[in-house]
């Protein structure tokens, strides 16, 4: 498997799990109205299996030397976004310390 091919499975894998934790943020950016409208918590919850079918696709389709640079991207993404969300707690923290001590 050339580098080239690698590379377009790890950005591909990026690609789709940007999409997956999207259509899990529409739980929290239309949770004002899934109580209310039935609609809209049928929209979120086919967006999140749209993406979890085309990414487990994806992935079933895969020769089982090509998986593991998709599932790299994948899991890169997912780390990336939990260490920027803890991060960005951290530093929020830490401001707020700082700015408490003046």
């Amino acid at each position: 498997m050339t580098i080239c091919v690698q590379t377009a499975l790890f950005l591909a894998g990026m690609g789709l799990c940007v999409q997956w934790v999207a259509a899990l943020y529409g739980i929290i950016d239309r949770g004002y109205c899934l109580q209310t409208r039935p609609r809209q918590r049928k929209q979120v919850m086919a967006d999140i299996l749209l993406w979890s079918a085309v990414s487990g696709t994806v992935f079933w389709l895969l020769d089982e030397g090509y998986r593991p640079a998709f599932v790299g991207g994948y899991g890169t993404f997912v780390l990336f976004h939990i260490g920027t969300f803890l991060g960005t707690k951290l530093v929020i923290r830490w401001k707020m310390r700082v700015s408490t001590r003046r």
